[in-house]
């Protein structure tokens, strides 16, 4: 029964929250179908909120609007949106933006430009009385400048922002284009200099047209620019000059020391390396205030020193290297997350198992706990060495709602070196359970096993290796899972389905 159809008493407003928060979370990691699916039970509930006579916020009309904008009805996100948030103006907005993002992202170009004139002018068209009513803001400008950038239309993205009033070009919208317009010359065939002076133009735009001083958003994409088309010794001089503002600011000496320390050429490297020790003793004398991510930038190179097992093109003073690591280690926070799966990581990349396993142990006993990437990069690590062990590991040390991703990883790597009896092993030892379904504490868990995701991956790898019995007999096994399957999770029977149609259809053409 539709929630709707209940009295109101019955059903509380945080549970719908809840619930629609769910779907869209579930949506975004859903097939096209399943998306549909779950964009039309988030159009259902936040209606029968409404129905209800509960108070609709940002989130819940947001929510609404999304869904409705990736199901294709546009005007009747409008529509809603308008209803909706009618007697706030700023809400309104906030919502036409979200809109103008969502159509740039779907590739409606004309369509938000259409959308935009009617918020820009209130030009004559069904909606344009009640459109007129959203705030013209800067973000909305923003959002447009940003969307035709993206599309490739450097020339009426610029056009749009002069067009627009003085009062709606601030330094971000600036900021939208000149970023876009680096993307867009990094991906065209633009030389590095042709490059670099129309950007330097059109920062003068900005100042000539409207007196506006570039900040330090502005210069970071500089800085970004001179890296990303190889013009280091510019973006160098940059950080250098008379801009105190930039030597303050750790954003830019994160772009700097990346991009200083990632260049192949050797002499790149090494001032990156002296302005790492330059950034060390600042913040020890304490006219620098370095942040947790701009001391990671740091932490991952000093392993890459230490550990990799590729020569750099520059390879700085030992004892200054280890002396850094020091200060680090020191001056990291403790309880930070990256930075285990940072040292994590590059310890597995060195194969030192045992010492990333430590640290991966430490991360628990601290209530860290780890996230399913980097449990997955572990397991892949043991499943080299040997596949009984990450099985162990899985069993013992991961989370429940990891075992999918973990083990798909394991599986994945003994069907590549065609063990099937181990790839066997894996698929039995929890088929056809349906992980965490039958626990009402936690139903966002719920997935088959194996799910959809791991047989495609078994299924085109048999299939790429000729092995044609070991792809029949999976398939002979899909077809009982999906019987399992499709009373207790239809989303995900449908998901498994698709593969088998798929791979039974050209098996039967071959």
């Amino acid at each position: 029964m539709p929630i709707g159809d209940k009295p109101a008493w019955v059903v509380l407003p945080a549970d719908l929250r809840r619930f629609h928060l769910g779907l869209r979370r579930a949506a975004k990691a859903a097939s096209a179908s399943d998306q549909a699916a779950a964009y039309r039970a988030i159009v259902q509930v936040v209606e029968d909120m409404d129905v209800l006579g509960m108070r609709l916020g940002a989130t819940e009309i947001a929510a609404h609007v999304f869904a409705l904008q990736r199901l294709g009805m546009h005007t009747q996100a409008i529509d809603h949106a308008c209803e909706w948030a009618s007697s706030d103006r700023r809400l309104l907005s906030r919502i036409m933006q979200f809109l103008l993002r969502a159509l740039f992202s779907e590739g409606h170009r004309s369509r938000a430009m259409d959308l935009y004139i009617y918020l820009l002018h209130g030009a004559a068209g069904s909606d344009s009385g009640r459109l007129v009513k959203a705030q013209m803001t800067p973000e909305i400008l923003c959002e447009v400048v940003s969307g035709l950038c993206r599309h490739s239309q450097l020339d009426e993205a610029y056009a749009t922002l002069m067009d627009a009033g003085r009062e709606h070009r601030s330094i971000y919208v600036w900021n939208a284009y000149f970023d876009g317009l680096a993307n867009a010359a990094f991906s065209s065939s633009l030389g590095s200099e042709r490059a670099l002076e129309r950007l330097r133009q059109a920062m003068r735009r900005m100042e000539t047209a409207d007196g506006v001083e570039p900040d330090i958003a502005t210069r970071s994409i500089w800085l970004r620019a001179c890296f990303r088309f190889g013009s280091w010794e510019a973006g160098e001089k940059y950080f250098r000059s008379n801009h105190a503002g930039m030597q303050q600011d750790v954003v830019c000496w994160d772009t700097v020391i990346r991009g200083q320390l990632t260049s192949p050429d050797p002499v790149a490297q090494k001032v990156g390396w002296q302005l790492v020790d330059e950034l060390v003793k600042r913040v020890e004398a304490g006219t620098l205030a370095a942040d947790a991510r701009l001391l990671e930038t740091v932490l991952q190179h000093i392993l890459r020193h230490l550990y990799s097992h590729f020569a750099p093109a520059y390879a700085p003073n030992t004892d200054v290297v280890r002396r850094i690591f020091a200060w680090l280690a020191a001056s990291l926070p403790q309880a930070r997350h990256n930075t285990f799966a940072v040292v994590i990581g590059w310890l597995l990349a060195a194969g030192r198992m045992d010492d990333a396993l430590e640290l991966h142990e430490t991360m628990r006993h601290c209530a860290l706990w780890p996230s399913k990437s980097l449990n997955c990069m572990v397991v892949r690590a043991i499943a080299v060495q040997s596949a009984a062990q990450s099985v162990e590991f899985i069993e013992g040390q991961l989370p429940r709602q990891h075992f999918n991703a973990a083990y798909f990883a394991v599986l994945k790597l003994a069907v590549q070196r065609r063990d099937y009896d181990e790839a066997w092993c894996i698929i039995d030892r929890h088929y056809p359970e349906i992980s965490a379904a039958a626990t009402a504490d936690s139903p966002e868990y719920s997935a088959p096993f194996p799910d959809a995701t791991m047989y495609s991956t078994v299924l085109r790898l048999t299939s790429e290796n000729g092995d044609h019995r070991q792809h029949r007999l999976l398939l002979d096994r899909m077809q009982a899972h999906l019987a399992v399957v499709t009373d207790r999770l239809p989303l995900a029977a449908g998901r498994i389905a698709r593969v088998y149609g798929f791979y039974r259809n050209r098996q039967q053409i071959l």
